[in-house]
């Protein structure tokens, strides 16, 4: 990495078109001073949104290339597959922040694997529900394939798990019904998922479930699904091995409800029901799909009406298994109804037969049960979810302090560069966090300005937000508008202190919405 002043760093962001001519003025004005050192230049950049650190990575590193897809401009990387990346980016113009998945460059040149990946895409655009990702636009042009899709703060059930290791009953039969209900409404449509595992799911900020990556199922000619020893989508070797096993053709709806059954156990059992290996070999084994434990004998506890949807979901002869993933959701929200009602022995599992889609697409008696039941899960969960603490800071090590006190106390963990960015994500959405922290060590003089701005508007003013002042930013503690739910911290910061001034908060807010 070689050394840059701050006059070439500037040249270089104007030069691959990160920065435009008004702004480069604005910045020499509001600085003041072209002797400004390199450091202190970069951190203005940061400050500012200007520049992230992975813009300012690449820009040291010498690279011209790859800052933008189309309109879109990249701002750090969010997730890497084995044969995509994925990317946070803005549009250029808006200003709309969304997630780009963009096919890796050892693939890009393969027509075969380009046009797969297309077509994926092209699946995806069609699909519109809420508890799917949606994709909204495909681009081939150029030299690298790319998706656009939404942006979600939030984490993969994978990384959820990793946290968490299992859930509370309650909240993995809502989490699972979420997943299913945008099965339902894929598969009303002929479409299946072909790699449904916890890494193709999202959970957002708001605890709701959501399913990434739908379309390998349109593929159905593209022989790299034959050929599970190679090419980019060696994930679908599960989906293989299972239908191996089961003597099903591979684009069978029940091979989903299968792999669903499989999320909801490792939900409740803290374990995957299979081993997981790399060994391709060992994913094809027969035995890894008929020895799997029985949810039973690992979770005792739990009422043998929700074991029950977890081994019709798993089960091997695919004639007794959910034979569309809407059997499946109904039953889920039968158990969410016993779980929220203490286990009322009113109803059973088979009280809901399904036909169609999703609760609000059943008919007669069994519709309007469901539909009552959706809502009485959606009521009593509610206040049940993962909490999200937002955290405003700049610095990667800090945000790794804050994302590891955070999550060890089981919130989700939202984090932002920028006061303004996190200002207006809470403006358009003020249920994107339960509260927001703002460190203005880093962040200086705009942590107090959007701490403030959040209690001059009406539709952010009840979120509870922290601010945490530096060694040299006592003075600022007067300028905060604080409150029963807004709080102003000074230096030293003890996380400790800040664990429990969270809690408290967001006990209180808690308190307040039930009175």
């Amino acid at each position: 990495m070689i050394e840059l002043t701050a006059e070439r760093l500037a040249k270089r962001a104007f030069d691959v078109e990160l920065l435009d001519e008004q702004q480069l003025r604005a910045i020499w004005t509001d600085i003041g001073s072209s002797t400004i050192s390199f450091k202190e230049f970069q951190q203005f950049l940061l400050r500012r949104g200007l520049l992230t650190s992975y813009q300012i990575d690449r820009l040291l590193r010498g690279e011209y290339a790859g800052f933008f897809f189309g309109e879109y401009k990249v701002l750090y990387p969010i997730g890497s597959g084995a044969f995509a990346k994925a990317y946070r980016a803005e549009h250029k113009e808006t200003g709309q922040a969304v997630a780009i998945k963009a096919l890796r460059q050892r693939y890009a040149t393969d027509p075969e694997v380009t046009g797969q990946f297309v077509r994926e895409g092209a699946v995806g655009v069609m699909l519109r529900h809420s508890n799917i990702v949606p994709i909204y636009e495909v681009s081939s042009k150029g030299d690298t394939p790319y998706l656009v899709m939404e942006f979600l703060e939030g984490r993969t059930l994978r990384q959820f798990l990793k946290l968490r290791h299992k859930l509370a009953p309650a909240e993995a039969v809502r989490l699972m019904a979420d997943i299913c209900a945008g099965l339902s409404y894929a598969a009303e449509r002929g479409i299946s998922h072909r790699d449904l595992r916890p890494a193709n799911v999202m959970i957002t900020s708001r605890g709701e479930a959501k399913l990434l990556d739908f379309g390998l199922a349109a593929i159905a000619l593209h022989a790299e699904l034959d050929r599970v020893d190679e090419g980019p989508n060696a994930r679908t070797i599960d989906y293989v091995g299972l239908e191996r096993v089961t003597g099903v053709r591979k684009n069978d709806l029940r091979s989903d409800t299968f792999f669903a059954g499989a999320m909801l156990y490792e939900m409740l059992a803290g374990r995957p029901p299979m081993a997981e290996t790399t060994d391709r070999i060992q994913r094809l084994s027969t035995v890894r799909f008929t020895e799997i434990v029985p949810l039973t004998e690992i979770k005792k506890d739990l009422p043998p009406w929700l074991t029950g949807v977890v081994h019709k979901a798993m089960e091997l002869a695919v004639e007794r298994r959910y034979q569309r993933p809407s059997e499946m959701l109904a039953d889920l929200l039968v158990a969410a109804h016993r779980l929220a009602e203490g286990d009322t022995p009113l109803l059973s599992p088979s009280a809901v037969k399904t036909a169609s889609v999703g609760p609000n697409r059943l008919n007669g008696r069994a519709g309007e049960l469901a539909r009552k039941l959706a809502l009485s899960f959606e009521q009593s969960e509610s206040a049940a979810r993962t909490k999200a603490v937002m955290v405003v800071e700049p610095h990667p090590r800090m945000q790794e302090v804050f994302r590891q006190a955070f999550a060890d106390s089981g919130y989700q963990v939202l984090l932002l560069t920028d006061a303004d960015r996190a200002l207006q994500t809470l403006r358009n959405d003020p249920n994107a966090a339960d509260m927001v922290v703002f460190y203005a060590s880093a962040i200086g003089r705009p942590a107090v300005d959007a701490f403030n701005a959040l209690a001059n508007d009406p539709n952010t003013a009840d979120v509870p937000a922290v601010l945490l002042l530096g060694k040299h930013q006592g003075d600022w503690h007067t300028d905060a508008r604080r409150g029963p739910h807004r709080v102003a911290m000074s230096a030293p910061l003890r996380i400790r202190r800040l664990r429990e001034l969270v809690a408290r908060l967001l006990a209180r807010e808690e308190s307040a919405q039930i009175g």
